[in-house]
């Protein structure tokens, strides 16, 4: 069973719930930070009544995608600290499911682990889009190998609010090639049922990771921090 992105959607556009239709615009920006969502407009623009958007809203606001203000919502827009509490939630968890993964891993597991680290080609390292779905995948991948629904559904919540913080491009042909050798090794540990060890490399990933999205943040003077 192939993986797919969080907001991946097989239907079409007008058969998505408006849930999925309004969460996709807004982690991927068509929606931007701090900007009103009006029931209304959203209602006539999908061709939908409000009671669905209201519910569409109230789920988002869970996700932690939109902030109540007053009686209406906007998108939210992340404070300096928030993202750096966001990434260490989230760090603790991939480390998790890296350990968990290699202890409870099976082969076919293992099979898409190494196909989703085969590192691409060099006109493929140019293409952002392609990279970012690869990255989302293999993350993926590592989340199914631990085999724990729980901490699935966990970082799966807290992975659309790192969606919303993540529409500044940091992906250059260096920090590609470093996130694929990253990848690679934690596979290898996993396959070697290193738990320890893939868990380390993990924390060690995602904090670089981290750190780059941060500078990427700060030299865009998104969100204030400059």
């Amino acid at each position: 069973m192939p993986v797919t992105s969080l907001l991946d959607d097989s239907s079409p556009p007008e058969a998505t719930s408006p849930y999925l239709r309004l969460r996709e615009e807004i982690v991927s920006g068509v929606v931007p930070r701090g900007k009103p969502v009006v029931e209304s407009i959203i209602s006539e623009r999908f061709g939908v009544s409000r009671t669905p958007i209201r519910e569409a809203l109230q789920r988002l606001e869970t996700d932690g995608l939109v902030i109540r203000s007053g009686r209406s919502y906007r998108v939210r827009e992340a404070t300096p600290a928030e993202i750096l509490d966001i990434y260490e939630v989230r760090i603790a968890l991939e480390a998790t499911a890296a350990r968990s993964a290699a202890q409870r891993r099976d082969e076919i597991d293992l099979t898409r682990l190494f196909d989703a680290v085969q590192p691409p080609s060099s006109g493929e390292q140019d293409d952002a889009a392609k990279n970012f779905a690869a990255n989302d995948a293999f993350h993926g991948l590592v989340r199914a190998a631990a085999h724990n629904a729980s901490l699935d559904t966990l970082l799966s919540g807290l992975l659309l609010q790192i969606r919303l913080l993540d529409n500044i491009p940091v992906a250059r042909r260096e920090v590609i090639s470093q996130t694929y050798d990253e990848h690679a090794k934690i596979v290898e540990a996993i396959a070697a049922h290193d738990a320890d060890a893939a868990g380390t490399l993990m924390t060690a990933h995602l904090g670089r990771t981290r750190d780059l999205r941060l500078r990427a943040i700060a030299e865009s003077g998104a969100y204030g921090l400059q």
